[in-house]
């Protein structure tokens, strides 16, 4: 009974034995007569004996190719990874095995190659959105401008040369002046290069229920007169498309007060209002759609406010109306922003430059001596006996419309008594009006006035009790 478990035994001590035979061992007469390296030396230099080695190159090698030269009883190398190998930054392990002729037997040598960082901190690109640099972008230039104005949407781009350099995190645009420093730091986390960036930002237009879009009218500064000394800056600012039209004015306050007789339609501008009329409009449009009045006339209630209880006769408590800057209601504009938008601020051209010809425009559009008045304004040469839909001519470059033209806006400015110049010189900053005098600022020209009179710089005024079929607004916010 027990002799086939004696033989069971005897065959299984042969299968193990034989499974032994075929096991790959270490052999330590196993070698390689030679190691080389494609780039870099060996550390220590080759020795048959020695497995285990170390090689260092700089970044831009990016690929190593290990040759080894089997000899005493080896009659194969194999590679892992395979050869030649692509290189990271930092170390990668290279295995070299040498196989004897049986493939019974082997012997591993370690290489271990140790590739330098990048010190590249280079950018390879740089834009925002479709804007030209100045100067055009090389890798080599580290300070640029955009010499116009860019889109509230436009992103900052930037791209590296090399892959392993990190661009720090880009500052958060601003509405108006940016001046931004883009930090690029190399693979090897110690260099350092900055870029720097230059430009404007155009903020939101805004759209009200009542009375359509409102132009982001962008800061800066132009010249008001044929004195170079005579500049004026006007902060970014928000301003109404169109003249408020009849249809506008009447949703709003309750009544349509146009003379008809002078008038197309509804549509037209709102006509035959008078300053105090014009300021009404702006705090009861500012109740209705939710935000701060603008405007404080002693014992008046806006809110409850009838067009019946507005006066038409120069009235001192209404002169003296008073202004919160800080508001974030409707107003008209000063003449200052005014004439800022009417020329069409510095749009097309460098936004930190002063514009220095645009108050010499014959109206508001102008461009050169191609451009016709009667493509952009209604005047006495093309307008019959009324006023026109708002916005039928073409725009400035803002894209406002009627700038020139249609009915003379009322702005906030009282008016100074050196006409036709201003009572102002050299520079001034959101210069909001002369000391209270007896009429205000009117600007823009009229359907009834000659071409002259619709010139950009062209400045009149008009006691604030006024009205007639000539005289309109439109408004304005911060």
């Amino acid at each position: 009974m027990r002799k086939p478990c004696v033989g069971f035994c005897v065959l299984l001590l042969v299968i193990v034995a034989a499974c032994s035979d075929e096991k790959v061992v270490e052999g330590d007469t196993l070698t390689l007569l030679s190691l080389t390296v494609s780039a870099g030396n060996l550390t220590p230099t080759f020795n048959p004996a020695i497995t285990s080695y170390s090689v260092s190159v700089v970044n831009a090698v990016s690929s190593i190719l290990i040759t080894g030269v089997p000899g005493n009883n080896a009659d194969s190398v194999s590679y892992d990874p395979d050869q030649p190998a692509m290189l990271i930054a930092g170390p990668n392990q290279m295995i070299v095995r040498v196989i004897n002729n049986e493939e019974t037997a082997l012997k591993t040598y370690r290489v271990t190659v140790v590739r330098a960082p990048s010190t590249n901190a280079d950018l390879a690109s740089l834009s925002i959105g479709s804007a030209a640099l100045t100067p055009s972008f090389d890798t080599a230039v580290t300070n640029y401008l955009i010499a116009v104005h860019v889109s509230n949407t436009a992103a900052v781009t930037a791209v590296t040369v090399h892959p392993g350099a990190v661009v720090a995190s880009i500052p958060v645009l601003s509405v108006g002046s940016n001046l931004i420093t883009i930090c690029v730091t190399a693979e090897d986390g110690i260099t350092t290069k900055q870029y720097t960036l230059k430009f404007y930002r155009m903020g939101e237009d805004y759209l009200s229920a009542r009375i359509g879009s409102l132009v982001f009218i962008p800061s800066g500064t132009f010249q008001r007169d044929a004195d170079p000394a005579n500049t004026s800056f006007v902060s970014a600012f928000r301003m109404s498309t169109t003249e408020i039209t009849r249809a506008q004015y009447s949703n709003v306050m309750g009544i349509d007060p146009c003379l008809t007789g002078a008038s197309s339609g509804s549509g037209d501008p709102v006509q035959n209002v008078n300053w105090y009329q014009a300021v009404a409009f702006c705090n009861k449009l500012s109740i209705v759609e939710g935000y701060i009045p603008v405007y404080s006339v002693s014992n008046v209630n806006f809110t409850n406010l009838l067009f019946a209880g507005i006066p038409t006769v120069y009235d001192a408590v209404w002169n003296a109306a008073q202004i919160d800057w800080n508001a974030d209601g409707y107003r008209l504009p000063t003449e200052m922003e005014w004439m800022w938008a009417a020329l069409g601020a510095q749009m097309g051209g460098d936004p930190f430059a002063v514009n220095t010809a645009g108050y010499t425009k014959p109206f508001a559009g102008y461009k050169d001596g191609t451009t016709l008045i009667g493509s952009y304004a209604w005047y006495d040469g093309n307008s019959g006996t009324t006023t026109h839909p708002a916005g039928d001519k073409s725009c400035n470059e803002l894209g406002l419309y009627d700038m020139s033209g249609n009915v003379w806006e009322w702005c906030w400015d009282w008016y100074d008594d050196i006409w036709p110049g201003y009572s102002i010189t050299g520079h001034v900053t959101d210069y909001r009006g002369a000391v209270p005098g007896t009429t205000r600022v009117i600007r823009g020209g009229s359907w009834d006035v000659s071409a002259s009179a619709n010139g950009v710089g062209y400045r009149n005024s008009l006691a604030p009790n006024n009205r007639g079929s000539a005289f309109g607004f439109r408004v304005v916010r911060r």
